[in-house]
């Protein structure tokens, strides 16, 4: 969440991937933020996976976390990440910040 109080452009971005993927990986929104170049990779150096995940965690996954937007599903080793009702919600809310330049 910015200081408005709605999530970043990248959450919404994630927020919008799990919802045409389904749940996901967190090396799956590794991938797909790399790809989409979204900030918390690109505007980081990340010096090997564990700091990827680091990034990953603090800067997209605990807040939407926190807001309910989203839930993480132990799967052996690997987490999985789910959309919630409410992270549904909030995606249709604010999906014009994807559109935003």
């Amino acid at each position: 969440m910015d200081v408005s109080g709605r999530p970043s452009r990248e959450q919404v971005a994630v927020l919008a991937h799990l919802e045409e993927r389904g749940p996901i990986s967190k090396k799956g929104l590794i991938d797909f933020g790399r790809t989409a170049a979204l900030p918390f990779l690109a505007d980081h150096d990340a010096s090997n996976a564990k700091a990827e995940y680091r990034l990953l965690d603090s800067h997209v996954l605990e807040p939407l976390v926190a807001d309910g937007y989203v839930e993480l599903e132990a799967v052996g080793r690997r987490k999985r990440v789910h959309l919630t009702d409410q992270g549904v919600d909030t995606l249709r809310a604010f999906q014009y910040v994807l559109d935003e330049q």
